[in-house]
Order: C-alpha cells, then sequence, then structure tokens
C-alpha cells in the first residue's frame, strides 16, 4: 500500500518546493543563453585566429556536460512533479555528468 499526497493543483511538490521546477527551467533558460553565447565567440574567434586553444574547447566540453545534466535533471523535477516519483535514472544521470563537469574543471587547475 502506497500513500501519495497532492498539493492544491495536484502537483506532487511540498510548499518549500513549488518553484523547483519553475526555477530550475530559468536555469535552463539562463543556460541555452551562454552556452549560444559562448558558441558564437568561440567560433568567431576561430575565424580570427585559425584555432581555440586546448582549455577553450575544454570549457566548452564543460558547458556541454553541464547543459545535458540540467536538461536531464529538468526531466526529473517535470516527471516528479507529474507521478511523484522522477525518475531514478534521469537524477542520477544528472548527478553523474554533474560530477563530471566538476571533473574536467578541476582538471583545468592541476599545471
Amino acid at each position: 500500500l502506497e500513500f501519495q499526497a497532492m498539493n492544491q493543483g495536484g502537483i506532487h511538490f511540498s510548499v518549500d518546493q513549488k518553484w523547483a521546477t519553475s526555477a530550475n527551467l530559468f536555469t535552463l533558460a539562463i543556460c541555452t543563453g551562454i552556452f549560444v553565447m559562448f558558441w558564437k565567440k568561440g567560433r568567431d574567434y576561430k575565424k580570427y585566429a585559425g584555432s581555440l586553444h586546448p582549455v577553450i574547447w575544454a570549457l566548452f566540453s564543460v558547458l556541454v556536460t553541464q547543459y545535458v545534466a540540467q536538461c536531464f535533471h529538468t526531466g526529473h523535477l517535470s516527471l516528479y512533479r507529474s507521478n511523484g516519483k522522477g525518475s531514478p535514472v534521469l537524477e542520477v544521470m544528472s548527478e553523474v555528468f554533474f560530477t563530471i563537469c566538476q571533473v574536467i574543471q578541476t582538471s583545468l587547475l592541476i599545471p
């Protein structure tokens, strides 16, 4: 026997988490803007200089990985909002990708 409680409006979030999906979608929109801006500036610089520095490529890989992790987390929260359980696979994958971002960024600090 399983108990599932829902708030007004049919969502499963508690009162303190009711803005989690909206805040996460806002974060995803900001990440999209930063990703597009970084890509355009990198493309323009590559046309100017002929190639990009390996650190720029590493930062680009961090942005891609961060964006994928944010998409997975948004998907998990959207499912959680509707079914109260979310997706354990999406949640774990988002955490794995967030961790990979940290590893790549930390490796840039090692001389």
